[in-house]
């Protein structure tokens, strides 16, 4: 007969000693009821009542190296125990609560994923030094924890030459008995005209005449162009309708030459100094 209370195999077995006519008599649960024994032991403590297994019950020693590909999981440790490889995870399988949505996020709500930065915020960003986002001397973070140049960020050979370069204006009447541009009551020539300490280059000259026609011409700033001048060159205009020159120390400025049907009424000469 079956004894009650056995496990869900319900093998009926009584252990050594109980019940003499069950099998050995041995202490040491031997020979076929000792068997028995062991197998509802072994199979019953793992399964439920159902014969499915327990949920809880296959730990690391259990485990078979074929439940882990060797690409994305292996086993390691003892007990064994699964845990994903450093190339296992891709982008298919990355989910949006991987990040913390405020300064990372997943790229796509589906299919294949990257990570990409979303915010940066203070404490979030890389660090200052070297091979960093912030290096805290010359780009930082302001209020708003957004990038930003700092005071002594922006060096000289940063920035364009004209806008380290100082540029002035020089603006003459037109003497109509001459031709020659004036100052004041000052009439220029050839060889006397607006003393310029530095060297630098005409860049534009800006005519106005008689019946309010405007007019010009731009030149490049170029150290070694023909509107390039030396220090203390004099600098004037000279009307040769229907055009106007410019002149340094006497001689015309190629490229600089606007014209107006009217006779010139006022001039205007941008100089820009070299640094």
């Amino acid at each position: 007969m079956a004894r009650v209370g056995t496990s869900n195999l319900n093998l009926g077995m009584w252990t050594d000693g109980e019940n003499p006519g069950a099998g050995s008599q041995s202490v040491d649960s031997t020979g076929l009821n000792g068997d028995k024994i062991k197998l509802d032991t072994a199979v019953g403590a793992g399964h439920n009542a159902d014969g499915s297994h327990k949920a809880n019950i296959i730990d690391g020693p259990s485990l078979k190296t074929t439940v882990a590909d060797g690409s994305t999981l292996q086993l390691t440790g003892s007990p064994l125990k699964l845990n994903v490889k450093g190339d296992g995870i891709q982008g298919t399988h990355l989910n949006a609560n991987v990040v913390d949505n405020d300064s990372l996020e997943v790229s796509a709500p589906t299919g294949t994923k990257t990570l990409r930065i979303k915010t940066i915020k203070a404490g979030k960003i890389l660090g200052t030094g070297t091979g960093k986002a912030v290096d805290g001397v010359s780009i930082g973070l302001n209020g708003s924890n957004e990038l930003c140049v700092l005071d002594y960020g922006i060096l000289s050979t940063k920035l364009a030459h004209s806008n380290t370069r100082t540029k002035i204006l020089l603006v003459f009447g037109i003497d109509p008995s001459t031709g020659y541009g004036t100052v004041g009551n000052i009439v220029t020539t050839a060889t006397v005209g607006v003393p310029i300490e530095r060297a630098g280059c005409v860049t534009a000259v800006t005519v106005i005449d008689a019946a309010g026609t405007v007019a010009g011409a731009t030149a490049v700033y170029n150290g070694a162009a023909a509107n390039h001048f030396a220090a203390h060159s004099k600098i004037t205009v000279y009307e040769s309708a229907p055009e106007i020159d410019v002149l340094v120390n006497g001689s015309i400025v190629t490229g600089l030459t606007p014209e107006t049907a009217a006779a010139k009424k006022i001039v205007t000469v941008e100089i820009e100094l070299d640094d």
